[in-house]
């Protein structure tokens, strides 16, 4: 009879290292775009009720998701994956840090001013409580 051939595993330390700091980069980077989702209305209500400047952004933040992934690629195939991911991980820190300041840091919401502001003076959107005249959910009151 054959004996197996007993192979080296692949889960050493370093590959639990590898995939734990793999795990928080990716909770980071795409967890971070979808905090826009979650709190929608509340910062609606800080533009003044608009919730498409909320909206755009998480649609920036997307846009950026995706041309960045591309961009990363090209340059992973150059300098090598590590320096890669050490690359995006200082890029994301950049930008988290960045958008705790909203437009105080840099003039960062200069160009998205205009869409902020254009509409300020309209009546914001209010959402359906699902009460009506009648009664709640259309039942009449009684």
């Amino acid at each position: 009879m054959h004996e197996p051939i007993k192979l080296p595993s692949i889960e050493t330390r370093r590959s639990w290292i590898v995939a734990t700091v793999v795990l928080l980069i990716l909770a980071l980077s795409v967890g971070a775009p979808w905090i826009t989702v979650v709190a929608l209305k509340l910062i609606a209500t800080e533009t003044g009720g608009l919730r498409s400047v909320p909206a755009l952004a998480a649609s920036l933040a997307w846009i950026g998701y995706g041309a960045g992934g591309i961009l990363m690629g090209q340059i992973a195939e150059r300098t090598g994956v590590r320096f890669t991911v050490i690359l995006g991980a200082v890029m994301i820190c950049i930008g988290l840090a960045l958008s705790t300041g909203g437009a105080t840091q840099l003039g960062c919401q200069i160009p998205l001013s205009p869409i902020a502001t254009a509409n300020r003076d309209k009546t914001p959107h209010k959402p359906d409580t699902g009460a009506s005249a009648s009664g709640p959910r259309g039942q009449e009151a009684g």
